[in-house]
């Protein structure tokens, strides 16, 4: 308190009869003052006077491309929110969330049947017994969320019920899936095991374990049904799980895991180390294993073969109708609940014939008008284009990048997805119900900003677009750039091309969905060494009447003549938007834009700040045929780099968002772009003293003082 006390005071005692020689507002507390009278923010706090609370940042979700391919930039609020300056809270659009807008939602918490995973995340701890792949790096990889469903449940919010699934049992010459373990320790060894299937774990067994020990515990996994275990002994004497017959040969036990109640190509079963990780290397190296097709041989014995399983895996086993409200499968007439291998039992699951089949199935008619049919001996539905179902009585709705799944290979993923993992499809019109924020047909975009009542987007003062066309309209100081995004269309890196959509804002507006009014920018007039820039350009005039056009930032004006004086060249430059005033002046012996000697034209300008691009000389029939000499980049060359500053409200006011109005600080007011009184309502005028300004300066430093002392211990900044 004492610190503030003496910085203040010392600030107070320096005002000086006639002169504002203290920084605006004492920087409310959050700053330093430094420089001629300037606010020098601590962290977390902005505005030329430090009364604005920043708001943090994070990769945007749709940006304009710096680069091909290059995007996804930090952001305020990650570009889909809006900043409160005055508590420096993001206010997020659909679907996100966070701090800076930086997650995207789990609707509804995933309704408490799943859990909410960064794409990170899920590929962390996705089933071991798949193919895995690491998903990081990318701009996406920690930002997008999405639900991982319990058993049973499925849709982006876990709001759908999964059916049983079974085999087709009209179909024929199809094979269980068969796993193959050979554990070559010795059966007295202190090794402990558990197996792994589809993420659940047997209890733990020793290296000793019989066949009937390794069946108990895999039959209370809830993730298998009817898997049959048998030790398959070339001695046929072994007993035991693990088993050395010699002190380096093979065991002569291969351990055959057979899944009779589990259709279709199967994860693996893993054997871990019996607290659940992996195994350590002592004991691994005396593991193997055989999957789909691969062998195992046993000592003394010949090799045993895995097999990949091919039955189908459909939900109600492809004859019956899911309710995904419900789970419960609807059979269709002559199927019933099986056994899991087509025979009657209490599986739920339509894959038992009850009956003679004769026809295929099919509302009214055989696979309901939209498909065809096998006829004798599967009488299997195979649909037309848009329709799915065993009957062919459900809608196929449209497909779009996922924007939440598995990656099918090291740091890719967002494959083809119905409804792209963000809709849940109506099979009756075959139409998307998406979550809010995403659009489309398959739910594949995000919802452009700002989308009002009567259905403008960006709030009406702008244009929405791509990630691939916002890179198209990229600019650079003021000049159109384009750039690619996406153009290799199976780049992992820029999948969301079309995906992401932004705003372009109309001029006077800003924010991400263009719902602001943007303020003026100009130089701060306390400032000093600074210069405006300069350029020239040489024009010869060789032979006829020639005319020429200049450009700038992406503006060109009316046809000039080579015979043009300075003030002509002047005039048609200032008839641009880009510019306000500039000088033009030619060599010291030249009368016109263009002679046989050559003229300097120089470009001297007073209202545009900062480092400019260069005037650039638009081709035309005068250049080419000769008529005209320009420079060879058709491009004038910077004399004196601009240094001046381009700030908002020239860093001596405050924006206000709602009219675009810059609100200045004691002693500034609008200027004329060159530091003279104007109407760019830009606080960029310093204003000259006066008695009654000096008399309400006192007083306004010293209840500023008492502002600043005040916030500086509320915030703990001194």
């Amino acid at each position: 308190m004492l610190a503030i006390s003496a910085a203040l005071l010392l600030g107070l005692a320096s005002v000086a009869p006639g002169v504002q020689a203290h920084c605006p507002r004492f920087c409310n507390g959050h700053g330093r003052c430094v420089g001629v009278n300037r606010c020098q923010c601590f962290s977390k706090w902005g505005g030329g006077d430090c009364s604005i609370r920043l708001c943090p940042a994070a990769e945007s979700w749709n940006d304009i491309a710096t680069a091909d391919d290059t995007a996804h930039a930090r952001a305020t609020c990650s570009d889909r929110g809006i900043c409160i300056e005055e508590s420096g809270v993001c206010e997020c659009d659909e679907p996100f969330e966070g701090t800076g807008c930086q997650r995207m939602k789990c609707p509804d918490d995933c309704g408490g049947r799943g859990r909410c995973r960064s794409m990170t995340t899920l590929n962390k701890f996705r089933d071991a017994g798949l193919a895995t792949f690491a998903y990081t790096g990318r701009w996406d990889a920690e930002k997008i969320h999405g639900c991982e469903c319990d058993s049973g449940f499925a849709g982006f919010a876990c709001q759908q019920r999964v059916c049983p699934i079974g085999d087709d049992p009209m179909t024929q010459g199809q094979v269980d899936e068969v796993q193959l373990f050979r554990c070559d320790m010795d059966s007295t060894s202190d090794q402990k095991f558990v197996l792994r299937f589809r993420k659940a774990t047997t209890r733990a067994f020793g290296a000793s374990a019989t066949e009937a020990e390794v069946q108990k515990a895999l039959d209370a996994l809830p993730t298998t049904d009817n898997v049959q275990v048998k030790f398959l002994s070339a001695l046929g004497s072994t007993t035991s799980f693990c088993f050395r017959a010699s002190v380096n040969g093979p065991s002569d036990n291969v351990v055959q895991f057979t899944f009779q109640g589990d259709p279709g190509d199967l994860p693996r079963l893993l054997l871990l180390d019996g607290s659940g990780a992996e195994l350590p290397a002592s004991a691994a190296a005396s593991i193997h294993t055989a999957v789909d097709g691969e062998s195992l041989t046993r000592h003394g014995g010949s090799a045993i073969v895995s097999v990949k399983g091919t039955k189908e895996a459909l939900p109600c086993s492809g004859r019956g109708h899911c309710d995904e409200g419900s789970g419960a499968c609807q059979c269709y007439t002559g199927f019933a609940s099986s056994d899991g291998r087509g025979a009657s039992g209490s599986r739920p699951d339509c894959g038992f014939a009850a009956m003679p089949i004769t026809s295929c199935p099919g509302k009214s008619i055989e696979c309901s008008g939209h498909g065809k049919c096998s006829g004798h001996p599967e009488y299997g539905c195979t649909c037309d284009r848009g329709w799915t179902g065993g009957d062919c009585a459900d809608r196929l709705c449209p497909t779009g990048r996922a924007w939440m799944d598995l990656a099918y290979t090291a740091n890719a993923a967002h494959a083809q997805a119905e409804c792209s993992n963000r809709g849940i499809c109506d099979r009756e019109t075959g139409k998307c119900n998406c979550q809010a924020g995403f659009t489309g047909e398959g739910c594949e975009k995000l919802a452009c900003p700002g989308t009002t009542a009567d259905g403008r987007t960006c709030s009406g003062h702008g244009t929405c677009h791509s990630m691939e066309g916002l890179a198209q309209l990229a600019r650079t100081n003021g000049v159109s750039t384009p750039f690619t995004y996406g153009q290799d269309r199976n780049s992992p890196a820029t999948w969301d091309f079309r995906s992401s959509q932004g705003c372009i804002c109309f001029d006077g507006w800003e924010g991400f969905d263009c719902s602001l009014r943007a303020c003026p920018t100009g130089d701060d007039p306390t400032t000093s060494d600074q210069f405006d820039e300069v350029q020239s350009l040489v024009c010869s005039h060789v032979s006829g009447a020639p005319a020429f056009s200049l450009r700038f930032r992406d503006e060109t004006t009316s046809p000039i003549a080579a015979t043009a004086s300075a003030a002509e060249v002047k005039a048609a430059l200032e008839q641009l938007d880009a510019i306000g005033t500039l000088a033009v002046s030619f060599g010291p012996t030249a009368s016109q834009a263009c002679s046989s000697a050559g003229t300097t034209i120089t470009f001297s300008f007073q209202t545009e700040n900062g480092d400019l691009p260069p005037i650039e000389v638009v081709e035309s029939d005068s250049i080419s045929n000769g008529d005209l000499v320009m420079p060879a980049l058709l491009k004038a060359t910077e004399v004196t780099k601009g240094t001046t500053e381009v700030l908002e409200c020239s860093a001596r006011g405050l924006c206000n968002r709602v009219t675009g109005n810059c609100e200045c600080f004691l002693g500034f007011g609008s200027s004329d772009g060159s530091g003279g009184p104007g109407d760019r309502g830009d606080c960029g005028y310093r204003e000259p003293y006066s008695p009654q300004r000096i008399d309400t300066a006192g007083k306004l430093a010293r209840d500023e003082m008492a502002h600043a002392w005040g916030e500086a211990n509320q915030h703990g900044e001194y």
